[in-house]
């Protein structure tokens, strides 16, 4: 089971890696991170919503840890909005 210390960090080291919340130099931009990256990013900030606020997660034997972690690669194969979104709904399914 992924814990969510070990998750914040992935998250972490994932924005280390994209640039993610690094501040763009005065008159620079940053590039977009490539779609794949940022799939996974949304994946990952739905994923730590659901655990934090949904009510379900207080009293339901909902396994979301490997709920994420199937969905992931999913996720990351993803070529089209629909196959995204399709991953994404594999994981939400699991919540009931």
């Amino acid at each position: 089971m992924l814990s969510c210390r070990t998750f914040s960090r992935i998250v972490f080291l994932s924005a280390l890696v994209t640039g993610e919340g690094a501040p763009a130099r005065a008159g620079e931009s940053r590039p977009a991170a490539p779609p794949r990256v940022e799939r996974t990013m949304a994946l990952a900030r739905l994923w730590a919503k659901v655990k934090v606020f949904h009510p379900w997660m207080q009293y339901k034997d909902v396994d979301w840890d490997s709920a994420f972690v199937r969905a992931l690669p999913k996720v990351e194969a993803a070529s089209t909005s629909d196959e995204f979104e399709a991953a994404v709904q594999s994981m939400l399914d699991e919540l009931g």
